[in-house]
């Protein structure tokens, strides 16, 4: 579009005096049936003779707006934004004012970045609250648990800080996810949830009834999965009960992509033109999903006679009473949240209610003999062991924080004048190929960090980090990045800051035979060495076979700073999106073997320890309870924890 079109603003949609109604009476009749059919995904294309530019509905806010830009379709560089405690460990605080105020705080840097950038974010793909019916699924850390009392309390009060107080207009409009019974992460896009009546009624919609009858939500969008062998995408719940019963103010979206799947994945359709015929009459507003494909199925059901013009309208009337509502359309500036600038991104404010959310998210679960809390008077010699004692990691929906803050930082600015030392529990190792006679027969890197076969006096040093379920990583000592499988190839390198991604290709899986093990790639491809003694992963040679050279034991080196210190804290827990994430649910909710083998031993040396548990799913650390007393079924010495903590991933 050329900059010097004019975006026409003397129109009854610019009007303020005109009930909302009426705008959109105008704008259903003005546009044409084109420009309707580029509406129903959930961005609106330049109109600039009705003064319409283009902007889009969505973006991440569960806990802070997800800025990263990290992904295909919106690649750039990331914006730094407030991160706060994951939903689960905001629900923990039970305080409705606090989670309340941290959705104000996320309104007001949503509304920030869409001044310094225009074009949309202004109605975000949050808060999530699905139930938390089953421990293992994936995506727990995004709701608020499992009760849906709590769910709908603690949703309503984030909802209300987004949206602001105006009676009209909305700072930050919330769309609820996922509606409904979406508790599996396998195979989503194609399971059916069974729900009888009273589990419907009772349980899975109890909360989305209360984030939008007292909440104020302002959207909704539709699960994966299939409820009673409906897909939700075209479930005439959404037009009955969201719209009609509970009376959603705007709109409905699908899950992203799963506009196709309906026919790709359930197989429930022929055509696309049949799932948007379908899916507008159950009452599905804008379709997440490829533009041309949504444009093309569009064009097929006004074809086929499926739907009408009237059944667009509906739509774009839904999508944009969102719109006019979140002042996109404000010609006199009677929205008091226009043109909020750059003062309201990480400000000193939204800082401390990072901090106070972290605060109240931590559950004391145990605190034998008041060891806590410490007197910074009186410590002196304080051990910090445990693979996240001094990381920070995100989860998917997390943005980019200004600064990040670990438990080992945040103890010795706690304790200035006592002696803090820190093992990780981490082995460090050395990796050889199993049974070889020659000289090169250790892995290094080569000048581009590839691992090659390589002598002993060149061979790389790795941190190993067993996370348990066969999930694994490798950190080259001598850069500090991760071992990947690099994507779209077969090579293998040690050049990641993190592992983070969708697919976590910087997983790795040690399966033992005996002495010796074979390495299994996060996509369990097998890997070998090829003729130029670099790494790679084939499937249809025989796998490499190496074994292991212990450099330092991480454990023992760990049992040695416990015991030479008056107390320990043992921080322990998960990564966000190794073995639990969207799309992975867990087989298993006990702690990594490795992870409690170092409590026990580091307690058996101390009997002043004191767990620390940072993550976003539960664990069973029921074994902990035995610690100290008079028989307990796994034998630790004369050792005891003497006290538990839970952050639920905070910091």
């Amino acid at each position: 579009m050329e900059k010097n079109i004019k975006f026409e603003q003397n129109t009854p949609l610019w009007d303020n005096s005109l009930s909302i109604e009426e705008r959109l009476d105008y704008l259903t009749g003005a546009m044409t049936l084109e420009e309707k059919i580029h509406c129903l995904t959930t961005g609106c294309p330049d109109i600039p003779r009705l003064g319409i530019r283009a902007t889009y509905m969505g973006g991440e806010a569960a806990h802070g707006i997800e800025a990263r830009h990290d992904q295909a379709f919106n690649k750039g560089e990331p914006e730094p934004t407030t991160a706060f405690t994951q939903p689960i460990g905001m629900s923990a605080s039970f305080d409705r004012e606090l989670i309340r105020e941290c959705g104000r705080a996320v309104g007001e840097e949503a509304r920030a970045l869409y001044t310094r950038n225009g074009g949309g974010g202004l109605c975000r793909w949050a808060p999530t609250i699905d139930m938390e019916r089953d421990p293992r699924w994936g995506r727990t850390e995004e709701s608020y648990g499992e009760d849906p009392y709590l769910t709908g309390e603690m949703a309503g009060a984030y909802i209300r800080g987004m949206r602001g107080e105006d009676p009209f207009y909305i700072r930050c409009g919330a769309t609820l996810k996922h509606f409904y019974a979406n508790n599996v992460e396998k195979d989503r896009i194609k399971i059916s949830s069974s729900v009888d009546r009273r589990n419907k009624n009772e349980y899975y919609l109890k909360p989305f009834k209360k984030a939008i009858m007292e909440g104020g939500a302002e959207a909704v969008m539709t699960s994966y999965n299939e409820i009673n062998g409906i897909p939700a995408i075209v479930n005439d719940e959404v037009r009955h009960v969201l719209k009609g019963t509970y009376g959603l103010p705007g709109h409905v979206v699908c899950d992203g992509g799963d506009f196709s799947q309906t026919v790709n994945d359930h197989h429930f359709y022929q055509t696309h033109g049949e799932t948007l015929a379908n899916g507008l009459k159950a009452g599905v507003d804008c379709f997440t999903d490829d533009g041309e494909i949504v444009y093309a199925a569009a064009r097929e059901a006004l074809d086929n006679g499926w739907i009408t013009e009237k059944d667009i309208d509906e739509s774009v009337r839904n999508s944009f009473r969102t719109r006019i509502r979140l002042g996109m359309f404000d010609k006199e500036g009677d929205c008091p949240y226009q043109n909020m600038g750059e003062e309201y991104i990480n400000n000193e404010e939204h800082k401390q209610l990072a901090r106070k959310m972290a605060d109240e998210a931590v559950v004391l679960l145990k605190n034998e003999n008041e060891i806590l809390p410490f007197d910074e008077n009186t410590v002196k010699n304080v051990a910090v062991v445990g693979p996240l004692s001094d990381v920070w990691y995100k989860d998917w929906y997390c943005g980019i924080p200004p600064y990040e803050v670990t438990v080992l930082d945040g103890i010795r600015e706690a304790f200035p004048n006592a002696k803090i030392s820190h093992e990780t529990g981490l082995s460090e190792i050395r990796i050889r190929l199993a049974d070889q006679t020659s000289d090169k027969c250790y892995v290094g890197l080569d000048e581009n960090t590839r691992l090659k076969l390589v002598i002993k006096e060149q061979a790389e040093t790795f941190i190993l980090n067993d996370w348990g379920c066969g999930s694994m990583t490798l950190v080259a000592k001598s850069n500090g990045r991760f071992v990947t499988l690099e994507e779209d190839t077969d090579i293998i390198k040690a050049d990641k800051k993190e592992a983070f991604g969708w697919f976590v290709r910087e997983l790795w899986n040690l399966k033992w035979e005996k002495s010796s093990f074979t390495l299994e790639s996060w996509n369990k491809k097998q890997v070998i060495v090829d003729k130029d003694g670099h790494f790679s992963i084939c499937v249809d040679n025989p796998p490499a076979r190496f074994e292991i050279e212990i450099v330092k034991d991480g454990k023992t080196a760990a049992e040695k700073t416990a015991k030479e210190a008056d107390h320990v804290i043992a921080v322990i827990g998960c990564n966000p999106v190794i073995n639990s994430k969207e799309e992975v649910d867990r087989t298993t909710i006990v702690l990594p073997t490795e992870q409690e083998e170092l409590v026990k031993r580091v307690a058996a040396v101390n009997p002043n320890t004191i767990v620390a548990l940072i993550s976003n799913y539960p664990y069973a650390i029921g074994e902990f309870e035995y610690y100290g007393a008079a028989e307990p079924p796994v034998r630790c010495g004369e050792s005891h924890l003497s006290g538990l903590t839970e952050p639920l991933r905070s910091l």
